[in-house]
């Protein structure tokens, strides 16, 4: 996502998802046009899954000062070589001032 108008931005996401035994997982907003990556501060979660065929949830919501161009992505990682399977996904972007 590309921001249009520099300004203050309300961040949201919530992820639904299944993956390995005992993986951990670490999302969160970032503005992949910075270099190096910026996370931004508090636009971030962490989900640890128990026993196989677990199903987890994720939520992160955020505010962040934002410049017109700046393009935002969420990036995941989590424990190596866990595979990691979106059943839903919401990212969502406000202006708020």
């Amino acid at each position: 996502f590309t921001i249009a108008e520099t300004g203050v931005y309300l961040i949201t996401a919530q992820f639904s998802f299944s993956g390995g035994i005992n993986a951990t997982f670490n999302f969160q907003a970032t503005v992949i046009s910075d270099s190096p990556v910026t996370s931004l501060a508090g636009a971030k979660c962490t989900r640890k899954l128990g026993t196989g065929g677990d199903v987890g949830s994720c939520s992160l919501t955020g505010l962040a000062s934002l410049t017109a161009g700046d393009e935002l992505a969420m990036y995941v990682d989590g424990t190596a070589g866990a595979a990691l399977n979106t059943h839903q996904a919401q990212f969502t972007i406000s202006r708020v001032g």
